[in-house]
């Protein structure tokens, strides 16, 4: 066989690989019924170091879908699609869904995959609404395009607030060179100069790092920080942090935004503090626990169960001239939402470059499970 041949069998066999292990399942609330079908696709780390927020994000999708009203104009059916963590499966994963799968509108979450997904559904004019974005602006470019969550700015406020509040005078930051993390990095430093902020040890690493120990003892030796901010992904988050332990004792109190970013188990995070997107609504939690149990990430679900439901009403709701509204239609509903119910309680409302602000909190966890923590006056 020559290298033409042996280069297109291994594109197939890729193809079937990814074919085989990236498509979840197509879930239906209405089986056998003669409704019009509304399809919405996402895409979720269903399996790796991030796996635990793909699959507490589609248990929102589910509780969603199990809270959709009997009598809906439409059938809606989700296909969801396993990433496995991996950016590079993203753009094969959403032509999928719309080739193959023909969705009427997709999800998905982080930077990085939201990156790849606009253009894609903006090209065939169907909406997508990503979520668990650090910056939003990267992709925010048309009117197909939203994004729910918690505004970063406000979350940099709270950590700020909550440093001064402490009076922590050696503090050390943790960056990944990954989509977004050193933005993250540079905001927070930012903030800092503008409070008088210091900082006396920072440590920035590349993906696939797995020792850290040469870094943090010369932090250590440098100032000895009573607090460690992180903005990095597992597993390297969680390994920098138990060699963290092993140099410097567990006393040493850590923090970051939105776990900083994730921490693969809570009892590494166990009293530590961190600003994030608020817990969803007491009565929500009730719900969402009597199916699913406990869940560390469940705002990850809350997030998936307001994406659902704008998508649901504005196709039960929007004008339109054929049997299913079209992207435009479903596009030009959405931006006009200003005050729509959510699973984090009260009212959300979209804003004019599409993005949803979800409420920010200081969280603490305890037991495994995230408490709120007093917020800052003024926050």
């Amino acid at each position: 066989m020559n290298k033409l041949g042996i280069a297109f069998v291994g594109v197939l066999v890729l193809f079937a690989v990814i074919i085989g292990r990236g498509i979840i399942r197509e879930q239906t609330r209405d089986a056998g019924s003669d409704k019009p079908v509304v399809k919405i696709g996402a895409i979720l780390p269903m399996t790796g170091n991030i796996g635990v927020f793909g699959q507490s994000y589609k248990n929102g999708l589910i509780l969603a879908q199990k809270h959709l009203k009997k009598d809906t104009k439409y059938d809606y059916r989700l296909i969801i699609e396993d990433s496995m963590g991996q950016a590079r499966n993203v753009p094969l994963l959403a032509r999928r869904l719309l080739d193959l799968n023909k969705v009427d509108a997709g999800l998905s979450m982080w930077t990085g995959d939201a990156m790849i997904v606009s253009p894609i559904f903006s090209q065939a004019k169907k909406v997508h609404i990503a979520s668990l974005s650090w910056f939003p602006d990267k992709f925010l470019k048309d009117k197909y395009n939203f994004h729910i969550y918690a505004n970063m700015q406000t979350e940099v406020d709270l950590l700020v607030g909550h440093i001064l509040k402490k009076g922590y005078k050696n503090i050390a930051m943790v960056a990944q060179n990954i989509e977004g993390g050193l933005d993250g990095h540079r905001m927070i430093k930012e903030s800092f100069r503008k409070n008088n902020i210091k900082l006396c040890g920072e440590i920035i690493s590349n993906p696939g790092t797995r020792d850290f120990r040469i870094d943090i003892m010369k932090v250590q030796k440098a100032c000895r920080p009573e607090l460690y901010i992180f903005g990095a992904l597992p597993p390297e988050s969680d390994i920098f942090l138990k060699q963290l332990y092993e140099i410097a004792g567990k006393p040493v109190d850590i923090t970051g935004l939105d776990l900083g970013m994730v921490f693969s188990s809570p009892a590494l995070c166990e009293n530590h503090i961190f600003p994030m997107m608020a817990l969803p609504s007491a009565e929500w939690l009730r719900d969402y626990e009597a199916v699913f149990g406990d869940d560390l990430y469940v705002y990850a679900s809350g997030v998936a169960y307001d994406s659902f439901n704008m998508l649901v009403d504005a196709y039960e709701n929007a004008p339109t001239q054929g049997a299913i509204p079209s992207g435009d239609d479903i596009a030009d509903y959405i931006h006009a939402q200003k005050s729509f119910p959510s699973a984090f309680g009260g009212r959300i409302s979209v804003q004019p470059n599409g993005q949803i602000d979800t409420p920010v909190d200081l969280l603490s966890v305890k037991d495994g499970q995230f408490v709120r923590v007093d917020t800052p006056k003024g926050l």
